[in-house]
């Protein structure tokens, strides 16, 4: 075994984030790029797209609760300066939000009725499929809990 050190680490990161995609930091596209997408008994996949088919319903309920179309969504310019932010701060700059489960959310941005129940119902689907794994896991000799919504944090990527 070798070890890189810390300068050989940062490089390593530098490489990896240079051949990140947009593609590849979406699950289905992801998967199918790696010919992983119809393996038998694969949980990173089984487990990742439930979540990330959560997550798809939680985001597009709320993206067409305000905005009314790809236009609108375009030309909102504080939007566009977040998805710009997340993109160069948060991903490209590594920096962490700090660590919350999957669907929790102290700060009540959304004090409406509807994003309430959306989030509500994401929160119900996330302990369905957290319930649906340790169901799973309770007959395999090694629980596959990597993608359990207990274990993963709210943060832009899954």
């Amino acid at each position: 075994a070798t070890a890189t050190g810390r300068d050989g680490m940062l490089k390593l990161l530098a490489k990896g984030v240079q051949a990140s995609t947009y593609t590849s930091l979406c699950l289905p596209d992801d998967l199918e790029k790696r010919g992983v997408a119809s393996l038998p008994n694969f949980y990173f996949r089984d487990d990742g797209m439930k979540i990330w088919n959560a997550i798809h319903k939680l985001a597009s309920g709320i993206v067409h609760l305000y905005y009314k179309s790809e236009a609108a969504v375009k030309e909102d310019v504080e939007l566009q300066a977040w998805v710009h932010e997340i993109f160069k701060e948060a991903f490209l700059g590594l920096k962490s939000s700090g660590k919350r489960p999957l669907g929790y959310y102290p700060d009540q941005h959304f004090t409406e009725e509807q994003p309430q129940k959306l989030i509500a119902e994401f929160q119900e689907c996330l302990a369905e499929i957290s319930k649906e794994i340790n169901e799973r896991n309770k007959g395999l000799p090694i629980g596959y809990l990597y993608l359990n919504p207990t274990e993963v944090q709210n943060s832009v990527s899954i």
